[in-house]
C-alpha cells in the first residue's frame, strides 16, 4: 500500500502532494511538508516547507492508496503562492 500526503489550503484547494512511508500521522497531528526541485536548465532552485494539521484518511481500493489528507495551518504568503506555482511547474513538467 501507497501512503500519499496530501496538502490543501483552507479552502481545501490542493497545494502539494508528497509520498508517504510506513508511518500513518494520526488525525490532529501536525506534518511538515519540505521538498526541493531544480530545473538545471533554467538554474532555478525551489524549497517550498509548510506546516499543515491532518484532517482526514482516504483509500482507494483501485490504486491501493491511503490518502492523508493535511490542511495547511497558516494562511498562504504572495511568496508562498510564487513559490509553490514555481515547485508545481518544475515538479510535474518532468512527469
Amino acid at each position: 500500500m501507497k501512503i500519499t500526503y496530501e496538502l490543501y489550503d483552507k479552502d481545501c484547494e490542493p497545494l502539494m502532494t508528497l509520498e508517504g512511508k510506513e508511518y500513518i500521522s494520526p488525525i490532529g497531528s501536525d506534518v511538515y511538508f519540505i521538498d526541493e526541485q531544480e530545473d538545471t536548465k533554467k538554474q532555478v532552485y525551489i524549497c517550498v516547507e509548510f506546516t499543515s494539521i491532518v484532517t482526514s484518511y482516504s483509500y482507494s481500493i483501485h490504486e491501493d492508496t491511503l490518502h492523508v489528507n493535511c490542511e495547511l495551518i497558516e494562511d498562504l504568503s504572495e511568496h508562498d503562492e510564487s513559490q509553490l506555482r514555481k515547485y508545481n511547474k518544475i515538479k510535474y513538467k518532468r512527469k
